[in-house]
């Protein structure tokens, strides 16, 4: 709890604050402000990319946007973003033939 909310507290002879009376004195703090690194027109091109034929739904989709030329975004933004918008793979159950 912020030392200046205590001392109001005490100053008006007030029990302590409660937690919920904690939590909406707390002054949250908006984004870092950073651009995204992928924006929302990106990720359905990339999705169109990924389910384009069988071939590219069977690469990883993380290969699929080197291919692309999204060369400077994480394998991690890649997925969160996709799994956002539902796309999902499915877990191979076989092993692939070579």
């Amino acid at each position: 709890m912020p030392p200046e909310v205590q001392i109001r507290y005490d100053e008006e002879g007030l029990p302590p604050p409660t937690i919920q009376e904690q939590v909406v004195q707390i002054k949250r703090k908006e984004g870092s402000g950073a651009s995204k690194k992928i924006t929302d027109k990106e990720v359905i091109k990339l999705m169109e990319a990924c389910t384009l034929n069988k071939t590219q739904r069977k690469k990883l989709w993380h290969i699929v946007a080197k291919e692309e030329g999204f060369f400077d975004v994480h394998r991690r933004t890649i997925e969160k973003k996709l799994w956002a918008r539902g796309l999902r793979r499915a877990k191979s159950t076989k092993k692939l033939p070579r």
